[in-house]
């Protein structure tokens, strides 16, 4: 997300928080740390 919208990844992370704490969406975390986003 952040390299196809052109900003920096905390951004993009910031942003997808945000969204899912605004649409109830769930995550989790991989092996590898990353954030998986399940919205609905």
């Amino acid at each position: 997300m952040a390299k196809n919208a052109d900003i920096s990844t905390q951004n993009a992370k910031e942003y997808l928080d945000d969204k899912a704490k605004e649409l109830n969406a769930s995550f989790e975390v991989n092996e590898n740390g990353n954030i998986l986003y399940r919205f609905s």
